[in-house]
């Protein structure tokens, strides 16, 4: 049903959508979104305001997208019992952070991709456990970017070789051993050339079905979404994160590793208690209704649980926002320190990976990801990212072979 409804409801102007499957205790199958009514982009320094078919553009000095979507949501909220009852959708790069931290970066903001892009969307198709309910205007010719076309095969490159991450994990293991940090989420970047963005797309369904993926072709790159793991949702007022920490390739017997693992464990109690902590900025009562249950995908396996709360009043998108992000898995422990080492260690900008991809709802219902296993396109070009936690006793060829297992259904997607 989402291939019908992206063929017959996205507009030639927005090619955005999210898409679950195997969602734990979700409703939402898939929401694909129409045209937008307006188009918010925040730059370092500024809001930008695009409304009326691209014809009027207005820019705000100084002024945060969360403030503007916050009051935009406060003077139009809707009763709708759905997931979503229009509202805001977009991304959100992991560069953000560092605006909500006022961290000096080492390598510069990218020109390309904003630190946040939303639009508000009143037109859109949303599937809630298989029903699916049309909102607006749709498309009358179905769209031709469906068709398949073939792959051609391409080299994969790194961002640094194999025994340079040995290198990177010794400076952690050095940091960590000082006290600055107890954990790091270090990645590895891959590289290769595709053309098909939406091929790509298709394969990572079939091939590793997830349940908070998405599509979204901005102007100068297309984000493939294959996400495992939620970063914030609210429903009502029960607000909850579900952290993944932990992970071994499929098996029973690497099940039962994994649930054995001393370290594996230990590390994630500790970032269980990191995102408790972040959570306790907005809500109370709150509580871990799932501990340290095993979901299986495609090529790995992971540790999850799941810890919900109370919504105090009063809080909005900034808040949320500036609460949660970016998720405690990938970054580390103590958070912002944990960040300041990965810009010195990491060769690259991280960009859209480990960012998130979500709505605001005008309901009041919120749902933002954490984009991994995500492909990003630009210029021709796909970039994969994997990561792994580090603690003092990693053992580096086993983080190394943990980043390829994470990144081989993207790669098998894309080349």
């Amino acid at each position: 049903m989402i291939m019908d409804a992206i063929q017959c409801f996205n507009s030639h102007e927005s090619n955005f959508f999210l898409d679950s499957q195997s969602n734990p205790g979700g409703k939402l199958d898939y929401l694909v979104f129409g045209k937008p009514k307006m188009k918010l982009i925040q730059w370092h320094d500024r809001l930008e305001i695009i409304e009326n078919d691209e014809n009027e553009k207005r820019e705000l000095k100084n002024e945060n997208i969360f403030d503007f979507i916050s009051g935009y949501l406060s003077k139009n909220k809707s009763d709708s019992n759905q997931l979503f009852s229009g509202g805001f959708a977009g991304y959100i790069p992991y560069d953000y952070a560092w605006k909500i931290e006022s961290l000096q970066m080492a390598k510069p903001f990218s020109k390309a991709i904003p630190l946040a892009e939303f639009h508000l969307f009143e037109d859109y198709a949303i599937s809630e456990n298989g029903k699916q309910t049309i909102v607006g205007k749709m498309n009358k010719r179905k769209r031709k970017f469906m068709e398949k076309t073939q792959m051609q095969k391409t080299q994969v490159k790194t961002a640094y070789p194999k025994n340079e991450f040995e290198s990177i994990i010794k400076k952690a293991r050095e940091y960590i051993k000082k006290g600055d940090i107890y954990q790091a989420n270090l990645s590895q970047r891959f590289e290769t050339t595709v053309t098909n963005p939406f091929q790509t797309y298709l394969n990572l369904r079939a091939a590793n079905p997830s349940p908070y993926s998405g599509y979204f072709a901005g102007n100068n790159f297309t984000l493939v979404c294959n996400s495992p793991e939620r970063l914030f949702c609210k429903r009502g007022d029960v607000i909850s994160t579900r952290p993944i920490a932990g992970t071994r390739k499929p098996g029973e017997q690497q099940k039962l590793n994994l649930r054995r693992s001393v370290k594996e464990n230990a590390e994630h109690i500790m970032l269980v208690d990191l995102e408790r902590n972040d959570l306790g900025k907005l809500a109370k009562e709150i509580e871990v209704d799932e501990l340290m249950s095993v979901e299986k995908y495609s090529r790995v396996q992971h540790l999850v649980t799941n810890i919900r709360g109370v919504a105090r009043e009063g809080i909005g998108a900034k808040e949320i926002v500036h609460a949660m992000f970016p998720g405690g898995t990938i970054t580390g422990c103590p958070k912002v320190r944990a960040m300041e080492i990965i810009d010195e260690l990491e060769p690259y900008r991280r960009g859209l990976y480990t960012g998130s991809l979500g709505y605001f709802s005008l309901n009041g219902n919120v749902d933002l990801n954490i984009i991994i296993r995500s492909p990003i396109f630009i210029g021709g070009k796909a970039y994969l990212h994997a990561g792994a936690g580090i603690v003092y006793d990693s053992q580096w060829e086993r983080e190394y072979n943990e980043i390829l297992s994470k990144a081989q259904a993207m790669m098998q997607a894309v080349v």
